[in-house]
Protein backbone atom coordinates (compact mmCIF):
# COMPACT_ATOMS: atom_id res chain seq x y z
CA UNK A 1 0.00 0.00 0.00
CA UNK A 2 1.81 3.39 -1.18
CA UNK A 3 1.32 6.28 1.21
CA UNK A 4 -0.50 9.37 0.28
CA UNK A 5 2.13 12.87 -0.46
CA UNK A 6 0.82 14.54 2.41
CA UNK A 7 1.91 11.53 4.41
CA UNK A 8 5.24 11.29 3.46
CA UNK A 9 5.48 15.03 4.14
CA UNK A 10 4.63 14.00 7.55
CA UNK A 11 7.42 11.38 8.10
CA UNK A 12 9.71 14.00 6.13
CA UNK A 13 9.21 17.17 9.11
CA UNK A 14 9.46 14.29 11.93
CA UNK A 15 13.15 13.50 10.71
CA UNK A 16 13.68 17.65 9.85
CA UNK A 17 13.11 17.82 13.79
CA UNK A 18 15.69 14.98 14.40
CA UNK A 19 18.50 16.76 14.59
CA UNK A 20 19.77 14.84 11.37
CA UNK A 21 22.54 17.05 9.65
CA UNK A 22 23.49 14.95 6.60
CA UNK A 23 20.54 14.80 3.58
CA UNK A 24 21.32 11.72 2.36
CA UNK A 25 21.12 10.41 5.91
CA UNK A 26 17.41 12.34 5.96
CA UNK A 27 16.38 10.44 2.75
CA UNK A 28 17.69 7.23 3.73
CA UNK A 29 15.56 7.28 6.96
CA UNK A 30 12.89 8.34 5.33
CA UNK A 31 12.63 5.72 2.58
CA UNK A 32 13.33 3.40 5.66
CA UNK A 33 10.69 5.05 7.32
CA UNK A 34 7.73 5.16 4.59
CA UNK A 35 8.48 1.01 3.52
CA UNK A 36 7.89 0.23 6.97
CA UNK A 37 4.30 1.69 7.16
CA UNK A 38 3.73 0.73 4.42
CA UNK A 39 4.55 -3.46 5.24
CA UNK A 40 2.79 -2.69 8.46
CA UNK A 41 -0.51 -1.39 6.86
CA UNK A 42 -0.53 -3.85 4.11
CA UNK A 43 0.20 -6.86 6.49
CA UNK A 44 -1.53 -5.74 9.62
CA UNK A 45 -4.46 -3.89 8.27
CA UNK A 46 -3.86 -0.80 10.41
CA UNK A 47 -4.12 3.03 9.98
CA UNK A 48 -1.35 5.51 9.06
CA UNK A 49 -1.15 7.13 12.38
CA UNK A 50 -1.23 3.71 13.96
CA UNK A 51 1.69 2.16 11.73
CA UNK A 52 3.98 5.66 12.13
CA UNK A 53 3.77 5.40 15.47
CA UNK A 54 5.39 2.12 16.02
CA UNK A 55 7.92 2.78 12.85
CA UNK A 56 8.96 5.97 14.66
CA UNK A 57 9.25 3.91 17.92
CA UNK A 58 11.31 1.04 16.03
CA UNK A 59 13.66 3.47 14.14
CA UNK A 60 16.09 6.06 16.21
CA UNK A 61 17.33 8.53 13.21
CA UNK A 62 19.98 10.03 16.01
CA UNK A 63 21.40 6.47 16.82
CA UNK A 64 21.60 5.35 12.73
CA UNK A 65 23.32 8.84 11.86
CA UNK A 66 25.46 8.28 15.03
CA UNK A 67 26.57 4.46 13.55
CA UNK A 68 26.59 5.96 9.76
CA UNK A 69 28.97 8.04 10.69
CA UNK A 70 31.37 5.74 13.10
CA UNK A 71 31.16 3.19 10.53
CA UNK A 72 32.20 5.81 7.75
CA UNK A 73 35.60 7.07 10.25
CA UNK A 74 36.73 3.50 10.36
CA UNK A 75 36.47 2.78 6.84
CA UNK A 76 38.42 6.17 5.97
CA UNK A 77 41.20 5.47 8.62
CA UNK A 78 41.43 2.12 6.66
CA UNK A 79 41.83 3.50 3.62
CA UNK A 80 44.18 6.00 4.53
CA UNK A 81 46.27 3.71 5.91
CA UNK A 82 45.86 1.29 2.54
CA UNK A 83 46.68 4.34 0.70
CA UNK A 84 50.27 4.93 2.60
CA UNK A 85 51.08 1.24 1.81
CA UNK A 86 50.43 1.66 -1.68
CA UNK A 87 52.99 4.50 -1.81
CA UNK A 88 55.67 2.23 -1.12
CA UNK A 89 54.43 0.31 -4.32
CA UNK A 90 54.43 0.44 -8.29
CA UNK A 91 54.39 3.98 -9.79
CA UNK A 92 53.62 5.79 -6.74
CA UNK A 93 57.10 5.05 -5.12
CA UNK A 94 57.94 8.40 -6.53
CA UNK A 95 55.48 10.48 -3.87
CA UNK A 96 56.86 8.28 -0.64
CA UNK A 97 60.44 9.49 -1.96
CA UNK A 98 59.36 12.89 -1.86
CA UNK A 99 57.41 13.25 1.23
CA UNK A 100 60.43 11.94 2.93
CA UNK A 101 63.11 13.59 0.93
CA UNK A 102 60.99 16.67 1.68
CA UNK A 103 61.70 15.77 5.46
CA UNK A 104 65.56 14.96 5.27
CA UNK A 105 66.01 18.43 2.82
CA UNK A 106 63.56 20.15 5.87
CA UNK A 107 65.62 19.50 9.26
CA UNK A 108 69.19 19.63 6.88
CA UNK A 109 68.84 23.53 6.33
CA UNK A 110 67.29 24.07 9.11
CA UNK A 111 69.27 26.65 11.55
CA UNK A 112 66.26 26.31 14.03
CA UNK A 113 64.59 22.82 14.28
CA UNK A 114 62.30 24.27 17.17
CA UNK A 115 60.90 26.90 14.69
CA UNK A 116 61.04 24.69 11.75
CA UNK A 117 58.95 22.20 13.83
CA UNK A 118 56.53 25.34 14.74
CA UNK A 119 56.28 26.59 11.29
CA UNK A 120 55.60 23.08 9.63
CA UNK A 121 52.69 22.24 11.85
CA UNK A 122 50.95 25.82 10.71
CA UNK A 123 51.90 24.63 7.76
CA UNK A 124 50.26 22.07 7.34
CA UNK A 125 47.29 22.63 8.77
CA UNK A 126 46.47 26.00 6.85
CA UNK A 127 46.92 23.60 3.88
CA UNK A 128 44.49 21.40 4.75
CA UNK A 129 41.95 24.26 5.95
CA UNK A 130 42.64 25.95 2.29
CA UNK A 131 42.11 22.50 0.53
CA UNK A 132 38.82 22.12 2.94
CA UNK A 133 37.42 25.24 2.13
CA UNK A 134 38.31 25.43 -1.54
CA UNK A 135 36.83 21.82 -1.96
CA UNK A 136 33.69 22.86 0.01
CA UNK A 137 32.84 26.30 -1.81
CA UNK A 138 33.91 26.58 -5.67
CA UNK A 139 31.66 23.06 -5.34
CA UNK A 140 29.05 24.49 -3.09
CA UNK A 141 26.49 22.81 -5.57
CA UNK A 142 27.14 19.52 -5.00
CA UNK A 143 26.42 20.52 -1.56
CA UNK A 144 29.57 18.28 0.24
CA UNK A 145 28.85 19.87 3.21
CA UNK A 146 25.11 18.05 3.56
CA UNK A 147 26.81 14.77 2.71
CA UNK A 148 27.44 12.15 5.25
CA UNK A 149 29.95 10.05 3.15
CA UNK A 150 32.26 13.12 2.30
CA UNK A 151 31.85 15.31 5.48
CA UNK A 152 32.82 11.64 7.66
CA UNK A 153 35.74 11.49 5.29
CA UNK A 154 36.66 15.12 6.15
CA UNK A 155 36.26 15.36 9.79
CA UNK A 156 38.65 12.04 10.68
CA UNK A 157 41.30 13.34 8.07
CA UNK A 158 41.54 16.74 9.30
CA UNK A 159 40.30 16.63 13.04
CA UNK A 160 43.06 13.49 13.24
CA UNK A 161 45.72 16.11 11.71
CA UNK A 162 44.53 18.56 14.08
CA UNK A 163 44.98 16.26 17.26
CA UNK A 164 48.20 14.91 16.13
CA UNK A 165 50.09 18.23 15.46
CA UNK A 166 48.60 19.80 18.69
CA UNK A 167 50.02 16.84 21.03
CA UNK A 168 53.34 16.61 19.49
CA UNK A 169 53.71 20.46 20.03
CA UNK A 170 52.39 19.67 23.80
CA UNK A 171 53.93 16.19 24.52
CA UNK A 172 57.08 15.91 22.47
CA UNK A 173 57.97 19.02 20.39
CA UNK A 174 61.43 19.91 22.43
CA UNK A 175 62.53 15.86 22.22
CA UNK A 176 61.70 15.74 18.33
CA UNK A 177 64.41 19.17 18.39
CA UNK A 178 66.54 17.37 20.84
CA UNK A 179 66.60 14.40 18.15
CA UNK A 180 66.45 15.22 14.40
CA UNK A 181 66.31 11.76 13.49
CA UNK A 182 63.01 11.48 15.26
CA UNK A 183 61.82 14.38 13.85
CA UNK A 184 63.16 13.47 10.09
CA UNK A 185 60.86 10.13 10.93
CA UNK A 186 57.47 12.62 12.17
CA UNK A 187 58.03 15.24 9.58
CA UNK A 188 57.99 12.37 6.82
CA UNK A 189 55.37 10.41 7.97
CA UNK A 190 52.81 13.27 8.36
CA UNK A 191 53.71 13.98 4.64
CA UNK A 192 52.82 10.22 4.08
CA UNK A 193 49.78 10.64 5.96
CA UNK A 194 49.04 14.28 4.10
CA UNK A 195 49.44 12.67 0.56
CA UNK A 196 47.35 9.61 1.51
CA UNK A 197 44.74 11.53 3.07
CA UNK A 198 44.41 14.40 0.17
CA UNK A 199 44.03 11.08 -2.25
CA UNK A 200 41.61 9.72 -0.55
CA UNK A 201 39.66 13.10 -0.35
CA UNK A 202 39.93 13.42 -3.47
CA UNK A 203 38.55 9.97 -4.48
CA UNK A 204 35.47 10.36 -1.99
CA UNK A 205 34.73 13.97 -4.37
CA UNK A 206 34.96 12.67 -7.29
CA UNK A 207 32.43 10.06 -5.67
CA UNK A 208 30.15 12.60 -4.65
CA UNK A 209 30.09 14.45 -8.03
CA UNK A 210 29.43 11.46 -10.05
CA UNK A 211 26.44 11.14 -7.62
CA UNK A 212 24.70 14.22 -7.91
CA UNK A 213 24.85 14.36 -11.23
CA UNK A 214 23.82 11.34 -11.78
CA UNK A 215 21.18 10.82 -9.23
Amino acid sequence: MKLAHYQIEHIREYIDGQNIWYDDIKIELIDHIVCNIEHQMEDSDIKFVEAAAIAIKEIDPASIQKERLKVEHIATFKEVYHEIIDLFSGSKIYLAVVAILAGVLLITVSNNLEETLRLFSTTTLTTLFVNFFARTYFNRKFKPLYNSYFMSRLNTVYTSALLSTSLIGLLLADWLVQNPVALIIYISTFNLYLIASFKVINRTFNKLKHHVAYR
